[in-house]
Protein backbone atom coordinates (compact mmCIF):
# COMPACT_ATOMS: atom_id res chain seq x y z
CA UNK A 1 0.00 0.00 0.00
CA UNK A 2 2.69 2.23 0.88
CA UNK A 3 4.52 1.93 -2.78
CA UNK A 4 1.03 2.31 -3.99
CA UNK A 5 0.87 6.09 -1.93
CA UNK A 6 4.28 6.83 -2.96
CA UNK A 7 3.25 6.10 -6.78
CA UNK A 8 0.54 8.30 -6.94
CA UNK A 9 2.79 11.28 -5.21
CA UNK A 10 5.15 10.69 -7.40
CA UNK A 11 2.54 10.85 -10.08
CA UNK A 12 0.95 14.35 -8.74
CA UNK A 13 4.51 15.62 -8.76
CA UNK A 14 5.03 15.25 -12.17
CA UNK A 15 1.81 16.55 -13.34
CA UNK A 16 2.40 19.64 -11.44
CA UNK A 17 6.12 20.48 -13.02
CA UNK A 18 4.71 19.73 -16.95
CA UNK A 19 1.61 22.35 -15.84
CA UNK A 20 4.03 24.51 -14.12
CA UNK A 21 4.09 27.73 -16.32
CA UNK A 22 7.28 29.09 -17.21
CA UNK A 23 7.93 32.60 -16.22
CA UNK A 24 11.18 34.17 -19.06
CA UNK A 25 13.91 36.83 -17.63
CA UNK A 26 13.84 37.81 -21.71
CA UNK A 27 10.74 39.58 -22.83
CA UNK A 28 12.42 38.87 -26.49
CA UNK A 29 13.30 35.09 -25.94
CA UNK A 30 9.47 34.69 -24.76
CA UNK A 31 7.72 35.80 -27.75
CA UNK A 32 10.26 34.09 -29.92
CA UNK A 33 9.35 30.84 -27.99
CA UNK A 34 5.35 32.04 -28.17
CA UNK A 35 5.79 31.69 -31.69
CA UNK A 36 7.16 29.05 -32.19
CA UNK A 37 4.74 27.07 -30.33
CA UNK A 38 2.01 28.89 -31.98
CA UNK A 39 0.62 30.69 -29.11
CA UNK A 40 -1.58 33.52 -29.02
CA UNK A 41 -0.38 36.83 -26.49
CA UNK A 42 -1.56 36.22 -23.42
CA UNK A 43 -1.51 32.02 -23.18
CA UNK A 44 0.83 30.69 -20.86
CA UNK A 45 3.62 28.81 -21.41
CA UNK A 46 3.97 25.60 -19.89
CA UNK A 47 7.01 23.82 -19.14
CA UNK A 48 5.44 20.61 -20.52
CA UNK A 49 5.42 22.55 -24.15
CA UNK A 50 9.08 23.81 -23.92
CA UNK A 51 9.81 20.57 -23.28
CA UNK A 52 9.12 19.34 -26.66
CA UNK A 53 11.31 22.05 -28.61
CA UNK A 54 14.08 20.20 -30.21
CA UNK A 55 14.72 23.01 -32.95
CA UNK A 56 14.38 26.53 -33.03
CA UNK A 57 15.14 29.51 -34.85
CA UNK A 58 15.52 32.80 -32.49
CA UNK A 59 17.44 34.81 -34.69
CA UNK A 60 17.04 38.96 -34.91
CA UNK A 61 15.13 39.56 -31.96
CA UNK A 62 17.03 42.06 -30.42
CA UNK A 63 18.31 39.27 -27.56
CA UNK A 64 20.72 40.03 -24.99
CA UNK A 65 19.97 37.46 -21.75
CA UNK A 66 19.58 33.64 -22.59
CA UNK A 67 19.45 32.31 -19.33
CA UNK A 68 15.79 31.14 -20.26
CA UNK A 69 17.73 28.17 -22.66
CA UNK A 70 16.82 25.98 -18.90
CA UNK A 71 13.06 25.34 -20.33
CA UNK A 72 14.66 24.20 -23.44
CA UNK A 73 15.88 21.23 -21.83
CA UNK A 74 15.80 18.78 -25.04
CA UNK A 75 17.12 21.42 -27.62
CA UNK A 76 19.12 20.06 -30.38
CA UNK A 77 19.47 22.77 -32.79
CA UNK A 78 19.56 26.23 -31.80
CA UNK A 79 19.77 29.73 -33.84
CA UNK A 80 20.14 32.41 -31.93
CA UNK A 81 22.59 34.32 -34.49
CA UNK A 82 21.73 38.20 -34.81
CA UNK A 83 21.09 39.09 -31.63
CA UNK A 84 22.85 41.44 -28.99
CA UNK A 85 24.42 38.62 -26.50
CA UNK A 86 27.79 39.02 -24.88
CA UNK A 87 26.92 36.16 -22.36
CA UNK A 88 26.97 32.42 -23.25
CA UNK A 89 27.40 30.64 -19.98
CA UNK A 90 23.63 30.02 -19.58
CA UNK A 91 24.15 26.92 -22.83
CA UNK A 92 26.23 24.85 -21.01
CA UNK A 93 23.50 22.86 -19.24
CA UNK A 94 21.68 22.26 -22.57
CA UNK A 95 22.88 18.54 -22.61
CA UNK A 96 21.30 17.29 -26.11
CA UNK A 97 22.34 20.28 -28.02
CA UNK A 98 24.22 19.89 -31.34
CA UNK A 99 24.03 22.69 -33.59
CA UNK A 100 24.48 26.51 -32.24
CA UNK A 101 24.39 29.55 -34.50
CA UNK A 102 25.67 32.61 -32.27
CA UNK A 103 27.21 34.76 -34.98
CA UNK A 104 26.48 38.41 -35.73
CA UNK A 105 26.22 38.92 -31.54
CA UNK A 106 28.62 40.57 -29.25
CA UNK A 107 30.78 37.97 -27.79
CA UNK A 108 34.45 38.75 -27.08
CA UNK A 109 34.86 34.81 -25.93
CA UNK A 110 32.81 31.66 -25.50
CA UNK A 111 35.42 29.51 -23.39
CA UNK A 112 33.07 28.83 -21.21
CA UNK A 113 31.69 26.13 -24.35
CA UNK A 114 34.00 23.91 -23.60
CA UNK A 115 32.70 22.81 -20.20
CA UNK A 116 29.24 22.06 -22.15
CA UNK A 117 26.73 18.85 -21.07
CA UNK A 118 26.68 18.31 -24.78
CA UNK A 119 29.43 15.57 -26.30
CA UNK A 120 29.40 17.40 -29.78
CA UNK A 121 28.86 20.42 -31.00
CA UNK A 122 28.61 22.34 -34.03
CA UNK A 123 29.14 26.17 -33.26
CA UNK A 124 29.08 29.66 -36.00
CA UNK A 125 30.60 32.27 -34.36
CA UNK A 126 30.77 34.69 -37.44
CA UNK A 127 30.86 38.16 -37.21
CA UNK A 128 31.60 38.72 -33.15
CA UNK A 129 34.56 39.72 -31.33
CA UNK A 130 36.28 36.69 -30.29
CA UNK A 131 40.34 36.91 -30.86
CA UNK A 132 41.55 33.62 -28.95
CA UNK A 133 40.13 30.63 -29.68
CA UNK A 134 43.22 28.35 -28.34
CA UNK A 135 41.15 26.58 -25.35
CA UNK A 136 39.05 25.00 -28.22
CA UNK A 137 42.37 23.16 -29.44
CA UNK A 138 42.78 21.15 -26.31
CA UNK A 139 41.07 17.83 -25.67
CA UNK A 140 37.52 18.93 -24.12
CA UNK A 141 35.33 16.19 -23.30
CA UNK A 142 32.85 18.33 -26.36
CA UNK A 143 33.87 17.58 -29.74
CA UNK A 144 33.86 21.05 -31.55
CA UNK A 145 33.67 21.78 -35.12
CA UNK A 146 33.71 25.64 -35.49
CA UNK A 147 32.55 27.94 -38.27
CA UNK A 148 33.35 32.06 -38.86
CA UNK A 149 36.47 31.88 -36.90
CA UNK A 150 38.01 33.78 -39.46
CA UNK A 151 35.05 36.26 -39.54
CA UNK A 152 35.41 38.40 -35.89
CA UNK A 153 35.16 41.79 -35.80
CA UNK A 154 37.35 44.42 -34.45
CA UNK A 155 35.66 45.73 -31.54
CA UNK A 156 36.50 49.31 -32.33
CA UNK A 157 36.79 48.61 -36.06
CA UNK A 158 34.32 50.14 -38.48
CA UNK A 159 31.18 47.40 -39.76
CA UNK A 160 28.77 47.72 -42.45
CA UNK A 161 26.76 44.62 -43.69
CA UNK A 162 24.01 45.00 -46.14
CA UNK A 163 22.30 41.71 -46.58
CA UNK A 164 19.23 43.38 -48.57
CA UNK A 165 18.08 45.93 -49.98
CA UNK A 166 15.15 45.97 -52.96
CA UNK A 167 12.23 48.03 -53.90
CA UNK A 168 8.84 46.14 -53.07
CA UNK A 169 4.89 47.34 -53.30
CA UNK A 170 2.22 47.22 -50.19
CA UNK A 171 -0.95 45.59 -50.70
CA UNK A 172 -1.96 49.32 -50.94
CA UNK A 173 -0.33 49.81 -53.75
CA UNK A 174 2.55 52.04 -52.00
CA UNK A 175 6.20 51.50 -53.23
CA UNK A 176 8.31 50.89 -50.67
CA UNK A 177 11.97 49.70 -49.62
CA UNK A 178 12.63 46.39 -48.03
CA UNK A 179 16.17 46.65 -46.26
CA UNK A 180 18.13 44.43 -43.21
CA UNK A 181 21.37 45.64 -42.93
CA UNK A 182 23.66 45.69 -39.42
CA UNK A 183 26.43 48.33 -38.55
CA UNK A 184 28.47 49.87 -35.15
CA UNK A 185 29.29 52.64 -36.89
CA UNK A 186 27.75 55.86 -35.15
CA UNK A 187 26.91 57.41 -38.35
CA UNK A 188 23.91 58.79 -39.76
CA UNK A 189 21.86 56.48 -42.41
CA UNK A 190 18.79 57.12 -44.60
CA UNK A 191 16.93 55.79 -47.44
CA UNK A 192 16.59 58.53 -50.13
CA UNK A 193 14.12 58.26 -52.99
CA UNK A 194 14.13 61.81 -54.69
CA UNK A 195 13.24 64.43 -52.85
CA UNK A 196 11.90 62.34 -49.81
CA UNK A 197 14.55 61.27 -47.55
CA UNK A 198 13.50 58.76 -44.31
CA UNK A 199 16.50 58.29 -41.23
CA UNK A 200 16.76 54.34 -40.60
CA UNK A 201 18.07 52.51 -38.06
CA UNK A 202 20.82 49.42 -39.41
CA UNK A 203 20.25 46.60 -36.83
CA UNK A 204 20.15 43.53 -38.35
CA UNK A 205 16.06 43.37 -38.45
CA UNK A 206 13.78 43.46 -41.67
CA UNK A 207 12.48 46.56 -42.12
CA UNK A 208 10.70 48.67 -44.68
CA UNK A 209 10.04 52.42 -45.62
CA UNK A 210 7.58 53.82 -48.24
CA UNK A 211 9.10 55.64 -50.83
CA UNK A 212 7.40 58.53 -53.43
CA UNK A 213 5.45 56.46 -56.26
CA UNK A 214 7.67 57.26 -59.23
CA UNK A 215 10.29 55.85 -60.32
CA UNK A 216 13.55 57.23 -59.07
CA UNK A 217 17.16 55.91 -58.10
CA UNK A 218 16.37 54.66 -54.56
CA UNK A 219 19.66 54.91 -52.46
CA UNK A 220 20.82 53.25 -48.96
CA UNK A 221 23.05 56.18 -48.07
CA UNK A 222 25.64 56.34 -44.73
CA UNK A 223 27.84 59.35 -43.91
CA UNK A 224 30.86 58.56 -42.83
CA UNK A 225 34.11 60.57 -44.29
CA UNK A 226 31.93 60.53 -47.83
CA UNK A 227 28.54 59.51 -48.55
CA UNK A 228 28.65 56.16 -49.42
CA UNK A 229 25.61 54.00 -50.87
CA UNK A 230 23.53 51.47 -52.69
CA UNK A 231 20.78 51.92 -55.38
CA UNK A 232 17.73 50.58 -56.85
CA UNK A 233 15.17 51.43 -58.63
CA UNK A 234 11.34 51.63 -57.40
CA UNK A 235 8.69 50.90 -60.50
CA UNK A 236 5.16 51.93 -58.80
CA UNK A 237 1.98 50.11 -59.77
CA UNK A 238 0.41 51.04 -63.27
CA UNK A 239 -2.81 50.51 -64.42
CA UNK A 240 -3.36 49.62 -68.12
CA UNK A 241 -6.64 48.84 -69.94
CA UNK A 242 -6.39 46.25 -72.51
CA UNK A 243 -9.15 44.82 -74.68
CA UNK A 244 -9.90 41.13 -74.73
CA UNK A 245 -7.43 39.17 -76.74
CA UNK A 246 -5.28 42.31 -77.67
CA UNK A 247 -1.32 42.22 -76.98
CA UNK A 248 0.11 45.73 -75.48
CA UNK A 249 3.91 46.07 -74.69
CA UNK A 250 4.62 47.42 -70.52
CA UNK A 251 7.19 50.08 -69.76
CA UNK A 252 9.24 49.44 -66.90
CA UNK A 253 11.61 52.45 -66.83
CA UNK A 254 14.22 50.34 -65.47
CA UNK A 255 18.03 51.15 -66.82
CA UNK A 256 19.53 48.58 -69.51
CA UNK A 257 22.19 46.90 -66.59
CA UNK A 258 19.06 45.69 -65.37
CA UNK A 259 16.69 43.15 -66.54
CA UNK A 260 13.35 41.46 -65.54
CA UNK A 261 13.81 37.70 -63.91
CA UNK A 262 10.41 36.69 -63.64
CA UNK A 263 6.63 38.23 -65.05
CA UNK A 264 3.40 35.94 -64.51
CA UNK A 265 -0.28 37.50 -64.72
CA UNK A 266 -3.42 35.87 -62.88
CA UNK A 267 -5.12 35.26 -66.33
CA UNK A 268 -3.46 36.64 -69.48
CA UNK A 269 0.11 35.86 -70.55
CA UNK A 270 3.37 38.17 -69.82
CA UNK A 271 6.64 37.73 -72.05
CA UNK A 272 9.67 39.12 -71.20
CA UNK A 273 12.18 41.36 -73.51
CA UNK A 274 14.53 42.79 -71.37
CA UNK A 275 12.69 45.55 -69.27
CA UNK A 276 10.01 45.37 -71.00
CA UNK A 277 6.77 42.88 -70.90
CA UNK A 278 4.74 42.11 -73.72
CA UNK A 279 1.01 41.01 -71.95
CA UNK A 280 -1.97 39.03 -73.96
CA UNK A 281 -5.18 39.52 -72.57
CA UNK A 282 -7.45 36.79 -71.96
CA UNK A 283 -10.22 36.35 -74.76
CA UNK A 284 -12.85 37.41 -72.29
CA UNK A 285 -11.92 40.70 -71.32
CA UNK A 286 -11.25 40.56 -67.06
CA UNK A 287 -9.04 42.35 -64.27
CA UNK A 288 -5.41 40.74 -64.05
CA UNK A 289 -2.70 41.47 -62.22
CA UNK A 290 0.81 41.56 -63.61
CA UNK A 291 4.08 40.08 -60.59
CA UNK A 292 7.37 40.85 -61.32
CA UNK A 293 10.34 40.96 -59.92
CA UNK A 294 13.80 42.50 -61.46
CA UNK A 295 17.50 42.30 -60.68
CA UNK A 296 21.05 44.02 -61.51
CA UNK A 297 23.79 41.11 -62.53
CA UNK A 298 22.40 38.47 -59.69
CA UNK A 299 21.51 40.65 -56.96
CA UNK A 300 17.92 41.50 -56.60
CA UNK A 301 16.72 45.04 -56.56
CA UNK A 302 12.93 44.81 -56.76
CA UNK A 303 9.44 43.55 -56.80
CA UNK A 304 6.54 45.21 -58.25
CA UNK A 305 3.07 44.79 -59.98
CA UNK A 306 0.73 46.21 -62.92
CA UNK A 307 -2.74 46.36 -63.08
CA UNK A 308 -4.90 45.28 -66.27
CA UNK A 309 -8.83 46.41 -66.63
CA UNK A 310 -8.51 48.25 -62.55
CA UNK A 311 -10.86 50.69 -62.18
CA UNK A 312 -9.78 52.24 -58.81
CA UNK A 313 -11.39 55.66 -58.94
CA UNK A 314 -12.39 56.40 -55.75
CA UNK A 315 -10.79 53.69 -53.72
CA UNK A 316 -8.70 56.91 -52.51
CA UNK A 317 -7.25 54.51 -48.84
CA UNK A 318 -6.53 51.87 -51.36
CA UNK A 319 -8.32 49.06 -49.44
CA UNK A 320 -9.87 47.06 -52.69
CA UNK A 321 -13.35 49.15 -51.89
CA UNK A 322 -15.17 52.68 -52.39
CA UNK A 323 -16.63 52.85 -49.49
CA UNK A 324 -17.76 55.86 -47.00
CA UNK A 325 -14.13 55.46 -45.50
CA UNK A 326 -12.92 56.83 -48.86
CA UNK A 327 -15.02 59.46 -48.54
CA UNK A 328 -13.70 60.96 -44.95
CA UNK A 329 -10.47 60.68 -46.77
CA UNK A 330 -11.10 63.00 -49.48
CA UNK A 331 -12.19 65.41 -46.59
CA UNK A 332 -9.14 64.90 -44.25
CA UNK A 333 -7.09 65.55 -47.38
CA UNK A 334 -9.15 68.89 -48.51
CA UNK A 335 -8.64 70.00 -44.31
CA UNK A 336 -4.86 69.61 -44.10
CA UNK A 337 -4.88 66.29 -42.69
CA UNK A 338 -4.40 63.82 -44.86
CA UNK A 339 -4.59 60.11 -43.87
CA UNK A 340 -1.64 57.90 -44.05
CA UNK A 341 -2.50 56.31 -47.26
CA UNK A 342 -3.89 58.31 -49.90
CA UNK A 343 -3.83 57.94 -53.74
CA UNK A 344 -3.93 60.64 -55.25
CA UNK A 345 -4.76 59.75 -58.60
CA UNK A 346 -8.29 58.10 -57.37
CA UNK A 347 -9.33 60.90 -55.61
CA UNK A 348 -10.76 63.08 -58.24
CA UNK A 349 -13.43 60.56 -58.44
CA UNK A 350 -15.66 63.19 -60.23
CA UNK A 351 -13.38 63.71 -63.05
CA UNK A 352 -13.23 67.64 -62.67
CA UNK A 353 -9.63 67.50 -62.16
CA UNK A 354 -9.92 68.93 -58.44
CA UNK A 355 -9.49 67.14 -55.22
CA UNK A 356 -12.22 68.89 -53.40
CA UNK A 357 -15.50 68.13 -50.69
CA UNK A 358 -16.99 67.67 -54.43
CA UNK A 359 -15.58 64.60 -54.56
CA UNK A 360 -16.09 63.11 -51.01
CA UNK A 361 -20.10 64.07 -51.94
CA UNK A 362 -19.45 62.08 -55.19
CA UNK A 363 -18.48 59.05 -53.47
CA UNK A 364 -20.65 59.16 -50.98
CA UNK A 365 -23.90 59.41 -53.70
CA UNK A 366 -22.48 56.18 -55.47
CA UNK A 367 -21.77 54.42 -52.15
CA UNK A 368 -25.66 54.91 -51.44
CA UNK A 369 -26.93 54.26 -54.89
CA UNK A 370 -27.84 57.68 -56.10
CA UNK A 371 -25.42 56.89 -59.20
CA UNK A 372 -24.41 54.08 -60.54
CA UNK A 373 -20.99 55.27 -61.90
CA UNK A 374 -18.24 57.35 -60.88
CA UNK A 375 -16.00 59.54 -63.16
CA UNK A 376 -14.92 58.17 -66.69
CA UNK A 377 -11.48 55.59 -66.09
CA UNK A 378 -8.36 57.91 -66.92
CA UNK A 379 -7.15 57.67 -70.68
CA UNK A 380 -3.38 58.77 -68.78
CA UNK A 381 -2.28 55.24 -67.88
CA UNK A 382 -3.93 53.53 -71.30
CA UNK A 383 -1.73 51.52 -73.34
CA UNK A 384 -2.32 51.71 -76.81
CA UNK A 385 -2.54 47.44 -78.20
CA UNK A 386 -0.09 46.92 -81.11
Amino acid sequence: MRKYYLFVILSMMTLTVQAQKVTFASPAFEQGVREHLQLADGDDILLSQTDTITSIDLSHRAISDVRDVIYLSHVRQLDLSGNSITDVEPLIVLDSLSWLDIGNNQLESIDILVFTHAKKMWVNVADNYICDFSLFFYPVECQFTLRGMGMQIVKDAPYLDIYQFYADVRENGIPCITYRAYTNIDSQFYVECGSKRTDITLDGTLQRTDVPGAPKTTSLVYLTNGEQNVTTYVVPPVDYFVDAGKTITLETGLPEDYHLYSAYASKGIVEIEGTTMKYTAPETAAADIIYFSYYQDAVLKGFSRFYVNRDTKGDVNGDGDVDIADAVCIVNYVVGKPNTTFIEAAADANGDGDIDIADAVHIVNYVVGKISALAPRSEMNMADPE
